[in-house]
């Protein structure tokens, strides 16, 4: 009997807990045994529930999803307030300009006047003294527009007077650039020291000038030493000559050529307010709207760039 109890306590096999009838008399009680039921008793191994040799289990539950999270269950993007820019166009380019005016010695000697004009037209196409000369406000001439624009004020740029001496003498002049309108004073050059065939130039800058829609030559004053026997032609003439380089003007009526003028960056906070840190932001749904008014009497055109994103 003690053999077959033995036997029969080491009996292993799955045990339906509903389905155990213990009887117990309290008239002989007997130790004849005892009982290790675990879970391993009540269900079978297999993928979904692993034993451990150290008495553990693991349970493995394989779903599509197990749990859902979004961003906005960790980041809270506040709303972006409209960002508004104004653009100032700043200074614009304009084409360099160039004006030629010659003076003929016949016109000059007619403005002075008096012996010189007499010994010059006396002496026409002769070889004869050339008498010195040492005269102010010997007259204005030409009247010429710059063509590109009516008006300009400059904040940037110059304009050079070149003068080319066809006369058979050494001259220096003092030339001031006027407004052929109200005779006006521009701006005023002097060019020393000129040989006859020779060239001289005198440069001035043009920021806070405004140049008019036409401009004049005026002679403020002219000396030569003379020359003791020369070839007299009054049509011999001082070749002036006026042309610019780098000019920007900040207001003007004028043609301009097509030019980028003016750039701006706009930065839009998406920082949380938190600790968090973005590090690539994707959006599924958003628009940007844009209004862009412009106060300008030209056609102009808006590029937009958003450098670091990529769309769709």
């Amino acid at each position: 009997m003690v053999l077959a109890l033995t036997l029969m306590s080491c009996d292993k096999d799955l045990v339906d807990p509903t389905n155990v009838d213990i009887t117990a008399e309290p008239i002989l009680a007997l130790p004849l045994g005892q009982v290790n039921l675990t879970l391993e008793h009540l269900f079978a191994p297999d993928d979904s529930l692993i034993f451990e040799n150290n008495a553990t289990y693991q349970v493995v539950v394989a779903q599509d999803s197990v749990f859902g999270i979004s961003v906005s269950d960790l980041v809270s993007i506040p709303a972006q307030s409209p960002s508004i820019s104004s653009i100032s166009m700043g200074t614009i380019s304009v084409s360099n300009v160039n004006v030629d005016h010659s003076i003929t010695l016949g016109s000059v000697a007619n403005n002075v006047g008096g012996t010189f004009q007499l010994a010059i037209e006396s002496q026409q196409g002769n070889n004869a003294p050339f008498p010195s000369l040492n005269e102010s406000n010997a007259g204005t001439y030409g009247g010429s527009g710059f063509g590109s624009f009516t008006s300009a004020s400059f904040s940037a740029g110059s304009l050079t007077l070149s003068l080319d001496n066809s006369w058979p003498v050494e001259v220096s002049v003092g030339i001031d650039l006027v407004n052929s309108a109200n005779n006006t004073i521009i701006l005023s050059y002097n060019i020393n020291n000129v040989t006859a065939g020779g060239t001289g130039n005198d440069t001035k800058s043009l920021v806070g000038i405004t140049l008019p829609s036409s401009i004049a030559f005026k002679i403020a004053s002219i000396s030569s030493p003379g020359a003791s026997s020369v070839l007299i032609d009054s049509t011999n003439a001082l070749d002036l000559n006026i042309s610019s380089a780098n000019m920007e003007v900040y207001t003007a009526v004028t043609q301009i050529s097509t030019q980028d003028i003016s750039s701006d960056t706009q930065y839009v906070d998406l920082s949380t307010g938190g600790s968090e840190e973005l590090r690539e932001l994707y959006l599924n749904t958003a628009s940007f709207d844009f209004t862009f008014n412009s106060s300008l009497a030209e056609d102009l055109e808006l590029q937009l760039s958003f450098p670091g994103s990529d769309k769709n």
